[in-house]
C-alpha cells in the first residue's frame, strides 16, 4: 500500500499520516474536490485540489510528494 485515499463532507483537505500509511482526502467530490496522483517507478506525487463556481476556477490547496521503494 502506498496510500489510502478517502472522501469525506469537511472542507479542509488533508494529507497525513496514520501508523506508517500515507492518507490522502480531498473536499468531497459533490463540492469540487479531487485528488490527482501520479505513480511512476520511484516517486508518487498527490495534488489535492478543487474546482468552484462553475467548473471556471480549479485550485491546488496540498502537494504531497515521496520516493518509493
Amino acid at each position: 500500500v502506498i496510500g489510502i485515499f478517502h472522501g469525506h463532507e469537511h472542507d479542509t483537505p488533508m494529507a497525513y499520516k496514520v501508523g506508517a500509511y500515507d492518507v490522502f482526502k480531498a473536499k468531497a467530490a459533490f463540492m469540487g474536490g479531487f485528488c490527482l496522483v501520479r505513480v511512476t517507478n520511484n516517486r508518487m506525487d498527490v495534488a489535492i485540489g478543487q474546482v468552484a463556481g462553475n467548473g471556471d476556477t480549479l485550485s491546488f490547496d496540498v502537494g504531497f510528494s515521496k520516493v518509493l521503494g
